[in-house]
């Protein structure tokens, strides 16, 4: 059956080889995913964009349509942000060279991780990076803070 069918075959470059084509595939799974969704995203971040860029995208066009569609649903403005998309793209996927685990980008838990992260990130740098303070802010102990920034690789 197999040779039936391989009578000729198609050889397409990966997506990773082709960066003038992420902008078009991009733009048309924004669009697929507004109209699923009932959202309003209007395009990508210049921040995201250069993530999207860099990155080598081994699942090619599946995981970049997948990507979007998280993206476009957890976006809460008419651009898609860094805090919706996958920890491996986001920081970059050296954090799993580093021995972080990634946080699973298509739970609810995982959701909540990259939001968590983000706002101890932010109340860092707010206080000068003086973890006592952030903790008070934060309404949490040191220890806690100090195991959250283990776990998050910050």
């Amino acid at each position: 059956m197999y040779y039936r069918l391989n009578e000729f075959s198609l050889e397409m470059a990966p997506l990773r080889s082709r960066p003038e084509d992420l902008k078009e595939f991009t733009t048309r799974f924004i669009e697929n995913s507004n109209a699923l969704l009932n959202k309003k995203v209007e395009g990508l971040s210049e921040e995201v964009h250069d993530k999207f860029s860099s990155y080598s995208w081994p699942g090619n066009l599946r995981e970049l349509r997948n990507v979007i569609k998280r993206a476009v649903l957890l976006s809460k403005g008419p651009l898609i942000e860094l805090s919706a998309l996958p920890e491996e793209i986001a920081y970059g996927e050296s954090m799993q060279d580093e021995g972080h685990s990634p946080v699973q980008g298509d739970s609810l838990k995982g959701a909540a991780e990259v939001a968590e992260r983000e706002k101890i990130v932010k109340i860092l740098s707010r206080t000068g990076n003086n973890k006592s303070k952030a903790a008070r802010l934060l309404n949490i102990d040191r220890k806690t803070l100090y195991n959250k920034l283990k776990n998050y690789g910050i």
